[in-house]
């Protein structure tokens, strides 16, 4: 028990000096910038997600973190931006790099990592602390770096990390910059969209009080924001009149230049102008209207009254009411879906920015002559819903065809829309619970594909299912044509990806998806990748994704290696290769059989037998297992002679693990097999007659304190009557054997140590408990200071005499300082020692 204690105090001390050094280590992180940076003019792809490739390198997040861990520069590394060239990446080795030690973490999980020219641009979680010492992880702050990690440059931040933004790359010439685009407050607190310069550090509140806003939902790169805004003119009557209808409008991130308030003179065409006496007697001196874009839609119907100075076209309105409203439904495919509302109307609507970019756009008569129609009304409530995916294909007079996909029950469907939906497809079966993620239709020649997921396990499923296939394609598949087999919707392994993060992405050819599949009970959440590519480079079709599924699944399928050794009674060897295909890793056997043996003293088959031992030893040498026949003689081998016996062939692990989720990791491995179970008798290493032992004695010492309580009680009562007993004065400062609470007519003299016994016996501890008398030298004694026990284990002492004294120690966490104590004599000086040192602790706790 004593060198379970000094073991405890041990990793206590080592946990406090490693909690030190940590510190120290972040305080005086030292970064070294990286070598071999990508050229600034290397091409960039996916800008805006948790995965950006820039040249010949890939930028990525490196896992799910929270807002909340720690941000000092240099500590994180789990949700810190690294980056590993893509030859290794394909060849899938991680020796990924560090290039910002900070976290990659904001509530905005559709924005992340934006790399223009030679720098990175992020944010990051506030590390400072606040004036009561609180750090400040709430709040949000935009930077940027190079390439290589070296030159931060801090922006500002902003109290919400659950900002939406964009970093967007607008202008030309000397005026071409990077621009922070994000939806915020202005100074009243209204909604704005605010433009904040990188280069110039100048910020620009491009509108305020929009009603509703859309980024570029497939290019982050867009600088262009869509919105919508209620219409607010001047009245006679007091304070502003508001209007029903609504405008669409459009602002860009460099457009903020101005020179009067109110007044824009770039290149948005509007100037707005206001009575100032009138602002201050009815609008508290403040412009009701801060609008820096340009109208795209007028919703002003004939009942809507005269034109005010924010309708800017002379057209007759084509609706005979008060006018439209507008609900921006998602900017993409170069221009913007709508759910327009008046009248009957409530259909789905499309507008391209080319359109209203070209001469002679008409914003009122826009609505009669220039929207497409994606929806009807039904539609938008059935079936082209806020989860739909929507695309565009050409005629052969390269006019618009619409296009949608959407989820109804347990199918995926393709509406095929002209002025309206014309006929849906079902493109893939049995996917209920779907959630349609992106689009992808130029990474293969013959075939496009939406990717969706489903939830699985602790996560959700990476699946693909291909859009641009003709009606019997997809019919046959109920009949497992050969022909219609890369039609057929395809679940990528049995992937589980991190949900309330980034969605998966697909960047040139490579599946990047954070790992969310518990290793023992718990998600670590690490960004791992899939190459879908073939040998020559084209892209797997769903096809040769089942095929590759298929090996998989002989070894952790329903029907596959691991659950068939369950099945048949052999569900050690089950969890071992279980342990290692997922690992690649075989150490934790022996590291268990180890344990069982030196600790348990057990046999070196007490866990597994020679059969088991035997098998899993052949699984990862790469061969068959002629010796048992456990599992068979498959060598797991594909077309190419490489074999598929471990979790590497099918997944790249890229980035770094935390030492800390290492070591939980290796330790839930090892958990997850067969293990060697210490039993508590054998942790605490006493035996029933010494905890018997204990417990009486606890018994005793409990009852003596209560005597002791009573008696100092009785006592106090006694003495309250007369003057106090005359003590004597003695100096004891260098006479430690002099009791000074003795009365003077009775003095006191030490008992001499004995051969068979040494007693130390305060005076007033005897009055009060009534020592117990000693027997026998071998008699187990009621409590023992700690001293006295150490010392009697320190000189050697018999076997049975140390076992006593474990015992005494165990006794003593509950026994008083009043507590008489008789202990083994030993006969050394240093027992002797020890014994006076307890005995002056005693007297110096007795009232």
């Amino acid at each position: 028990m004593r060198k379970g204690f000094k073991k405890f105090v041990s990793i206590i001390s080592a946990a406090v000096l490693a909690c030190g050094a940590a510190s120290l280590a972040a305080c005086g992180y030292s970064f070294t910038p990286l070598a071999d940076v990508p050229p600034a003019d290397a091409v960039t792809s996916s800008n805006g997600g948790f995965v950006v490739e820039k040249g010949e390198y890939v930028y990525f997040i490196n896992g799910v973190e929270t807002y909340t861990s720690d941000n000092t520069y240099g500590t994180p590394e789990k949700g810190a931006l690294m980056r590993i060239k893509r030859e290794n990446l394909d060849k899938g080795v991680n020796n990924a790099e560090v290039v910002i030690p900070s976290l990659m973490v904001s509530g905005d999980t559709t924005a992340g990592i934006f790399i223009y020219g030679d720098r990175v641009y992020y944010a990051t979680p506030n590390n400072m602390k606040n004036t009561s010492g609180v750090i400040e992880n709430t709040y949000l702050d935009f930077k940027s770096a190079k390439l290589d990690g070296s030159d931060i440059k801090n922006y500002f931040y902003l109290a919400d990390n659950s900002t939406k933004f964009r970093y967007v790359e607008a202008g030309e010439g000397e005026k071409k910059a990077v621009y922070l685009l994000y939806a915020g407050t202005d100074e009243d607190g209204s909604a704005a969209i605010i433009s904040y310069n990188t280069k110039t550090e100048e910020s620009v509140t491009l509108v305020s009080g929009q009603l509703s806003y859309v980024f570029n939902n497939s290019d982050k790169t867009d600088p262009n924001v869509y919105y919508t805004m209620s219409v607010t003119d001047k009245a006679d009557s007091d304070g502003p009149l508001s209007h029903t209808y609504q405008q669409i409008y459009r602002v860009r991130a460099d457009w903020t230049e101005k020179d009067v308030p109110g007044a824009y003179d770039a290149s948005a065409p509007y100037s707005y102008t206001w009575d100032q006496a009138w602002l201050d007697e009815n609008n508290d001196g403040k412009l009701p209207y801060h609008n820096y874009g340009e109208l795209v839609l007028d919703g002003k119907g004939k009942l809507a009254g005269e034109n005010t100075q924010f309708n800017h076209s002379e057209s007759e309105p084509s609706i005979n009411t008060d006018g439209y409203t507008y609900t921006l439904r998602s900017y993409d495919n170069g221009g913007i879906y709508f759910v327009r509302t008046g009248g009957s109307d409530g259909a789905l609507y499309y507008l391209s920015a080319e359109k209203v970019a070209a001469d002679g756009w008409d914003s009122i008569a826009g609505n009669a002559t220039g929207l497409e129609k994606v929806a009807s009304d039904t539609d938008v409530a059935s079936r082209a819903t806020t989860s739909a995916l929507y695309f565009i294909e050409k005629d052969a007079n390269n006019q618009n065809l619409h296009r949608y996909l959407y989820v109804l029950n347990e199918n995926i469907y393709l509406a095929k829309a002209e002025n309206g939906r014309e006929s849906d497809l079902a493109i893939a079966y049995n996917v209920s619970g779907a959630s349609l993620k992106f689009i992808d239709n130029t990474s293969d020649a013959a075939y496009k594909y939406v990717y969706f997921s489903k939830s699985n396990g602790s996560g959700t499923s990476v699946e693909r299912a291909v859009y641009n296939g003709e009606e019997i394609d997809y019919r046959e598949l109920q009949y497992d044509n050969r022909n219609s087999k890369p039609f057929k919707s395809v679940k990528v392994l049995d992937l589980q990806h991190a949900t309330g993060w980034y969605d998966f992405e697909v960047v040139g050819g490579a599946l990047f998806y954070a790992d969310a599949e518990t290793i023992g009970s718990v998600s670590y959440n690490y960004v791992s990748c899939v190459d879908l590519k073939n040998a020559d480079g084209s892209l797997k079709n769903n096809e040769q994704l089942a095929s590759v599924n298929e090996k998989y699944e002989e070894i952790m399928g329903s029907k596959g290696l691991v659950t068939t050794l369950s099945s048949n009674s052999n569900s050690k060897l089950s969890a071992l290769i279980s342990y290692y295909f997922k690992s690649g890793e075989s150490k934790a056997m022996k590291e268990n059989i180890d344990e069982s043996t030196e600790e348990g003293g057990q046999s070196d088959t007490y866990l597994f037998s020679v059969d088991e031992q035997t098998a899993f030893k052949a699984f990862v040498a790469n061969e068959g297992d002629a010796a048992t026949s456990l599992f068979g003689k498959d060598d797991y081998k594909d077309e190419n002679g490489k074999y598929y016996r471990t979790y590497s062939y099918f997944v790249t692990r890229i980035g770094k693990m935390t030492e800390t989720d290492e070591e939980a990791i290796e330790l839930a491995w090892r958990n997850s097999i067969q293990r060697y179970a210490v039993t508590e008798q054998e942790e605490t290493g006493l035996e029933g007659w010494k905890i018997a032992l204990i417990v009486i004695a606890c018994v005793l010492v409990a009852a003596g304190c209560a005597g002791a309580v009573t008696y100092f009680l009785l006592r106090k009562k006694k003495g309250t009557g007369g003057p106090a007993e005359e003590r004597m004065n003695v100096d004891t400062t260098d006479d430690r054997s002099v009791d000074v609470y003795t009365p003077i007519e009775e003095p006191v003299t030490p008992a001499e140590p004995t051969e068979a016994t040494e007693t130390a016996e305060p005076t007033e501890a005897a009055e009060a408990t009534e020592p117990t008398e000693t027997t026998e030298a071998s008699a187990e004694p009621a409590a023992a200071p700690a001293e006295t026990a150490e010392t009697t284990e320190a000189t050697e002492a018999p076997a049975a005499t140390t076992e006593t004294t474990e015992t005494a120690e165990t006794a003593e966490t509950a026994a008083p300082a009043e507590a008489t104590e008789t202990t083994e004599a030993t006969e050394t000086p240093a027992t002797t020692t020890e014994t006076t040192e307890t005995t002056e602790t005693t007297e110096t706790a007795a009232p």
